[in-house]
């Protein structure tokens, strides 16, 4: 399936958020959470710099996902735009290893985040290498028929 590249980067923005929505109920409502957890929780909790990092980090994996799709269409290559968390759940579960441990609502929201965020990436590396296997059609596309 030919894929014809957005003309600008805000059109590829226009086109996963389109992808995005026409994925199906489950995977909107998945975005919504991951999108909670990791950009708007982190404002209850903006002292910690936890939550700077994994706020500032999310921003930058959406910018990427929107140059990858402006590059390859809303195709399962998305799942590189995640490799941040490679180092972000490590970096989120050493909180517990200095003084003061975590407690409260943010011990929850980094349990919350990295558990969200595992999950995510595993979904991600699956669909990296389908990618590399040769699945690269346009997602967004082969839903509209």
């Amino acid at each position: 399936m030919s894929m014809t590249r957005p003309p600008h980067f805000f059109a590829a923005c226009a086109r996963l958020i389109a992808g995005l929505l026409s994925a199906g109920p489950f995977w909107v409502a998945w975005v919504a959470v991951l999108v909670g957890v990791n950009a708007i929780a982190p404002l209850f909790f903006w002292s910690t710099p936890q939550a700077k990092i994994t706020a500032i980090l999310f921003l930058a994996q959406g910018t990427l996902m929107a140059l990858l799709t402006w590059a390859s269409g809303y195709s399962r290559l998305l799942g590189l735009a995640h490799v941040g968390w490679f180092w972000l759940i490590p970096y989120l579960a050493s909180a517990w290893s200095g003084a003061p441990l975590p407690t409260g609502l943010f011990a929850a929201w980094l349990m919350a985040t990295i558990g969200l965020n595992a999950a995510s990436l595993a979904i991600d590396v699956v669909d990296l290498a389908r990618w590399l296997r040769g699945e690269r059609g346009d997602l967004h596309a082969a839903r509209r028929g």
